[in-house]
C-alpha cells in the first residue's frame, strides 16, 4: 500500500499576488475547495474510493484493495493536507492509482487553477517484507519526513515568462490572457482564475466590496487591519495523541476526531466569535450609525482564510482589538465551553494596520510576520503553553519586508513590548506575573483618563493626562531611554497621583516606558471612541 499526503505550497503567495478584493477571495475559496476537486478529479478517470463519512476498518480495507473494488481511502483532512492510503504500488509505476491520480490532478491545476502549486510526498507500505510490523505511528513519522526532504528540493515555482512583445501584468508579471468586456480590462490565465470566482461569490454576498467600505470615514480616518492568526502546538499535539500508537483503525479514529474538533474550534466557534462581536460593536455604537457619524460597514470583517486552525481576516483598524481578542478568547475557552473534547486550543496573532490603498499582499505579509516570529515565540517553549499572544504593527511609511529589519531600520525594536498576552486559561499561574498583559494596557487607559485635582486626588473637575504627552514620551523613547524618563519626570511633575498609580502595575520603569511606548502608539485607534 501507498500512504500519501497531498499539499498546496505557498498558499499565501498564491492567494496574496494581488492587491484586488476579488481575486483574493477567488484564491481563498480556490484553495478551499481544492481537496473536493481532487476527489472530483479521481472519479472521473475513475477511481473507486471512500471519504472521512465511512468508516475505517484496516482489514476490510485491504481485502478491498486486493479484489479490486477500491483503489484510494481518504484518511483525513486537515491543516491543509489531505491524507490518502492508496491500494498497491503497480509494478507499471505510472499504471498505479497514486500516479493516474497525480497526473490527472497536476493537469486539472495547470489548466483550472493556475499559479497553484500542488505537492505529493508519499511512503510504501511493503506488508510482504519480513521485517514489516503494523505500526501507524512510526509511519506517519516517516510521511512526515519523507514530506519535509520533499519540500527541501522541490523546485520554486517560477513566474511565466512572457516574450518581450507580449503585454504584461504589472503585479504578477504574468503575460495578459483574458480581455474581459465587462471589467474593461485585460488579465493573466491565474488573475482571470480568481476574479471569476471572486465575482460569483461576491454576487452571493454583498458585504464582499472594496475595502474602503470598511473604514470609518473615507478621507478622514481610511485605516484597515489585516490579521493573520494560527493555533499554537498543533504539531506537538499530534505527536502526543499517536503516543507510538500502532493501530491503524486507533489511530484513524483520533485522527478523525481530532481534525474534526480543529475545524470546529477555530474556523466555526472562532468565526461564530467574530459575528458576536460585531453584532456587539453595532449596539456599542448605535448612536454614532444613527446620527451618520459612522456607517455600518465599518464595523464588519471580513474572513479571508479560514483553513484548519488558521485564521486570516480584515477590519476596521479601529476595532481590531475587539475582534482580535473575541477570537483569541473563544479559541481558548473552547474545551471548558464543549464538555468532552479531550484537547486544549490556544491560537496566536498578527496584526497589521495599514491604510486601505497600501498594497495588500505587502501588508498580509507583515501580518504574518508578526504572528509567526512576534507572538509565537511565546510559546515555543519546551513545556507545550497554551496561551494566545498579539503583535501588530502599524504603517506609518511604505517601507516593505522583514519585519525585523523595518523596526531596526525605524530604530524602534529597542522601544516596543510587543508581543502582549490576550488570552489563558483561569489556572494559568504563569500569566499571573506576566508584565506585558493585555490586560495591563487597559489599566493604563484608565490611569491616564482618570480626572485628578492640584493634590492628585480623582475629581471630575479634574483634569486628565493630555493625549500629546502620552505621544511625547513615546516619540522621546525612540531617540533615547534618558530623552523619555525625562518627559516621563515632567509628566509626573505636572499630574500628581499619576506615578503611584503607575508603579502598582510597573514598578520597573524601563517596563513601563516599553508598555508605554506601545500604549501611545495605537493609543487614538484603540483607546478612544468614535464620538
Amino acid at each position: 500500500m501507498i500512504l500519501a499526503q497531498y499539499t498546496i505550497r505557498s498558499k499565501q503567495d498564491y492567494i496574496f499576488k494581488t492587491n484586488r478584493v476579488l481575486e483574493i477571495v477567488g484564491a481563498s475559496e480556490n484553495i478551499a475547495k481544492i481537496w473536493d476537486v481532487l476527489f472530483e478529479t479521481a472519479a472521473g478517470i475513475p477511481l473507486k474510493f471512500k471519504r472521512l463519512n465511512e468508516e475505517f476498518n484496516m482489514e476490510d480495507i485491504k481485502k478491498k484493495f486486493s479484489s479490486g473494488e477500491l483503489n484510494m481511502v481518504e484518511l483525513f483532512c486537515g491543516g491543509g493536507n489531505e491524507t490518502i492510503l492508496f491500494d498497491t504500488l503497480d509494478e507499471e509505476y505510472n499504471n498505479s492509482s497514486l500516479m493516474k491520480l497525480n497526473k490527472a490532478f497536476s493537469r486539472k491545476i495547470l489548466e483550472d487553477y493556475p499559479g497553484m502549486v500542488p505537492m505529493v510526498s508519499y511512503i510504501i507500505i511493503n506488508e510482504n517484507s519480513p521485517e514489516y510490523v503494523e505500526n501507524y505511528s512510526n509511519d506517519y513519522h516517516a510521511l512526515m519526513a519523507e514530506s519535509d526532504r520533499k519540500k527541501n528540493i522541490m523546485t520554486p515555482q517560477w513566474d511565466v515568462f512572457t516574450v518581450p512583445f507580449a503585454m504584461m501584468d504589472r503585479e504578477t508579471f504574468e503575460p495578459y490572457s483574458v480581455y474581459d468586456k465587462k471589467l474593461k480590462r485585460r488579465l493573466s490565465y491565474e488573475s482571470y482564475s480568481k476574479y471569476k470566482v471572486g465575482e460569483r461569490l461576491r454576487d452571493e454576498n454583498n458585504e464582499i466590496k472594496l475595502f474602503d467600505s470598511m473604514v470609518t470615514r473615507k478621507g478622514k480616518e481610511s485605516l484597515l487591519a489585516v490579521v493573520h492568526a494560527d493555533g499554537n502546538n498543533m504539531g506537538a499535539k499530534i505527536m502526543g495523541m499517536l503516543n507510538n500508537e500502532t493501530s491503524y483503525d486507533k489511530a484513524i479514529k483520533i485522527m478523525r476526531e481530532f481534525t474534526k474538533t480543529t475545524q470546529d474550534c477555530f474556523e466555526k466557534w472562532g468565526e461564530d466569535a467574530l459575528k458576536k462581536c460585531q453584532d456587539n460593536l453595532k449596539k456599542r455604537y448605535e448612536k454614532q450609525l444613527k446620527n451618520g457619524r459612522m456607517k455600518g460597514s465599518s464595523l464588519s470583517y471580513r474572513k479571508i482564510i479560514g483553513s484548519g486552525d488558521d485564521m486570516t481576516f480584515i477590519c476596521n483598524a479601529r476595532f481590531v482589538m475587539d475582534y482580535v481578542k473575541a477570537y483569541l478568547d473563544a479559541v481558548q475557552n473552547y474545551q471548558s465551553n464543549h464538555s468532552g473534547c479531550q484537547w486544549s486550543y490556544s491560537s496566536c496573532a498578527g496584526i497589521c494596520i495599514f491604510h486601505s490603498h497600501y498594497p495588500f499582499s505587502r501588508a498580509y505579509s507583515i501580518a504574518e510576520q508578526a504572528c509567526d516570529d512576534g507572538a509565537k515565540k511565546k510559546v515555543h517553549k519546551e513545556n507545550v503553553v497554551e496561551q494566545g499572544w498579539m503583535d501588530y504593527h502599524f504603517i506609518h511609511s511604505g517601507i516593505g519586508g522583514q519585519l525585523d529589519e523595518i523596526r531596526k531600520t525605524q530604530g524602534t525594536d529597542r522601544c516596543i513590548a510587543r508581543p502582549w498576552l490576550v488570552s489563558y486559561n483561569k489556572d494559568d499561574k504563569s500569566a499571573e506575573g506576566e508584565k506585558y498583559s493585555y490586560e495591563k494596557l487597559l489599566r493604563l487607559k484608565n490611569i491616564f483618563e482618570k480626572k485628578r485635582d492640584a493634590e492628585g486626588k480623582e475629581s471630575k473637575k479634574g483634569t486628565s493626562v493630555a493625549r500629546t504627552s502620552i505621544k511625547t514620551i513615546g516619540s522621546a523613547f525612540e531617540r533615547s531611554e534618558s530623552a523619555a524618563q525625562k518627559e516621563l519626570v515632567s509628566l509626573y511633575g505636572h499630574t500628581p497621583g499619576l506615578k503611584a498609580d503607575v508603579e502598582k502595575i510597573y514598578s520597573n520603569e524601563k517596563d513601563f516606558l516599553k508598555a508605554l511606548y506601545d500604549f501611545a502608539e495605537i493609543y487614538d485607534l484603540w483607546y478612544t471612541e468614535v464620538r
